[in-house]
Order: structure tokens, then C-alpha cells, then sequence
């Protein structure tokens, strides 16, 4: 669901291929970030901040929060992040997909970030179509991209109706290649 380019991991992280795939995956942040969390301070910036949380309502917005503030969720997060570089390079790896693909892409455009423009984000956006055209036909089953409509990059999972076109066509997409028909 709408991984990111390469270019776009790397950017904002001078590390070398070498150095990112020797990195450990979970550094003395990522434990300070998993003690802070076991104290409290992950549960108020997730009622402060309520990073995705703006897609959900009442029980499924508290359900988020209480699961972001868990130590083990925070660690994961942090390592996740540590990640990116080592996932980047090897996403430039992958010549072939040994199974079907199906991409997904948000419908919304980004918003402009630090110096862009608008029109910088739109070429982006041609950029990042023909990224996640490219993983679909690394597979000779590959579909997509698949706009999901109405979408921003965590909607696709987080919103109600969003989610649901994600399902329903991603079990299209599997009963297709049960049935043989694709």
C-alpha cells in the first residue's frame, strides 16, 4: 500500500549502503524511546500530538492512542524508522517478485514540503506513479497502481470506506489468481 521510493527514503540520511545494511535495528534511541514510553510520555503525545488518529472516532481513536503509547509499539516504531535506509537499498535490489503484486496509491496529492511547490508535487506525483507502475510489473501478476479513492497515504488502512475498497479489491485481486482467470 503506496510503499515509498527509494530516492524519498534516502533523502534526509547520508548513510551508504554498507553502513545502512550493518546498522543495528535497534539502537540506544529506540530502548530510550521504549523506556519513555513505559513512563507515561508516549500516552500524552499520543492524546497531544494524535499522529493518524484524525481518520478515526471514538472507540477506534481510543484503541490507537492506547496502542501507541505501548513500550513495545514505540520500540517498534523507532526501529521501523532506523530501518529505512537498509529498506531503501534494498528495495533498489528487487529485480523480480516471485508472487502476485498488487499496488495501491492515495488519491490525494501530498502537501508541499520545506521550498516545493505545488508543482514540484505534482511532478512528484508522476514520479511516484511510474514508481509503483514498476513493482507491478516485477510480477508477471502484477496490477496497479490502484488509485484508492478519496484517500492520503494513512487513510488506505485508517479510513472506514478507504479500507474497505483496499479489502474488497485486494480479494478480487486474490480470488482472480485462485480461479486462474488472471
Amino acid at each position: 500500500i503506496e510503499p515509498g521510493m527509494p530516492k524519498d527514503l534516502l533523502d534526509g540520511f547520508h548513510i551508504t549502503r554498507t553502513a545502512a545494511v550493518a546498522a543495528a535495528n535497534c539502537d540506544v534511541v529506540c530502548y530510550a524511546a521504549g523506556a519513555a514510553a513505559h513512563f507515561g510520555i508516549a500516552r500524552l503525545a499520543a492524546h497531544v500530538l494524535t499522529p493518524g488518529s484524525k481518520n478515526l472516532a471514538g472507540r477506534m481513536r481510543d484503541e490507537f492512542r492506547a496502542e501507541l503509547a505501548r513500550p513495545s509499539t514505540v520500540m517498534t516504531m523507532v526501529e521501523e524508522l532506523n530501518a529505512v535506509p537498509r529498506t531503501a537499498y534494498e528495495d533498489l535490489d528487487v529485480r523480480s517478485f516471485g508472487a502476485p503484486v498488487l499496488v495501491y496509491a492515495s488519491s490525494k496529492l501530498r502537501d508541499p514540503e520545506g521550498d516545493e511547490t505545488t508543482a514540484d508535487v505534482a511532478k512528484w506525483r508522476v514520479e511516484q506513479l511510474a514508481w509503483l507502475a514498476s513493482l507491478a510489473v516485477k510480477s508477471p501478476r502484477g496490477e496497479g497502481p490502484i488509485i484508492v479513492p478519496d484517500s492520503s497515504h494513512a487513510s488506505m488502512v485508517m479510513g472506514e470506506t478507504q479500507a474497505e475498497f483496499v479489502a474488497r479489491t485486494g480479494e478480487g485481486f486474490l480470488s482472480k489468481r485462485r480461479s486462474g482467470a488472471a
